[in-house]
């Protein structure tokens, strides 16, 4: 308990007002195995880890906690549009190095990364295997980890009260 989608759970439990019995089940590979066995009933989950699963009616979407639809899942309504006041942050993906890096190697890197995200080839591959990539910089992404964790924060301080 504690992590990224535990909190996204606690915000969708009081956004709905609902009532949840929130367990750890571990991993996302274990969550799908959990839900494919009846041992947990909603689970938050990547899109692209359970694609297969919504195809085959095994999973029902009951939403995305995002403020709009997104292309890869235009289908999918927001939880937002069906009455459920919630837009959590996405939970990005960054590489961090350690704190003794060289400014030399992250800009290095920075710079690797904002030409792969861009250079068209790159972008087919990526979509082929249906991901939405983006360049964040490493200040925009130090932002974004600094939103996201106010997020969490913000849920775990209001269950302190």
């Amino acid at each position: 308990m504690g992590a990224y989608t535990y909190y996204e759970l606690l915000a969708f439990e009081k956004a709905a007002d609902i009532d949840l019995d929130l367990v750890d089940v571990g991993s996302n590979s274990d969550k799908i195995a959990a839900m494919l066995s009846g041992q947990i009933d909603l689970m938050p989950g990547a899109y692209i880890n359970c694609k297969d699963y919504l195809e085959a009616g095994q999973f029902l979407c009951i939403g995305a906690p995002t403020a709009e639809r997104y292309e890869l899942i235009k289908d999918i309504p927001t939880l937002k549009e069906q009455g459920v006041d919630l837009v959590y942050p996405n939970c990005e993906f960054s590489f961090y190095f350690p704190k003794d890096t060289s400014d030399e190697v992250i800009q290095w890197y920075d710079d690797l990364v904002k030409n792969m995200v861009a250079d068209p080839a790159a972008q087919e591959a990526i979509a082929k295997v249906e991901m939405m990539p983006y360049y964040l910089s490493a200040a925009d992404s130090e932002a974004n980890d600094a939103k996201i964790y106010n997020t969490i924060k913000e849920i775990a301080d209001s269950l302190a009260k």
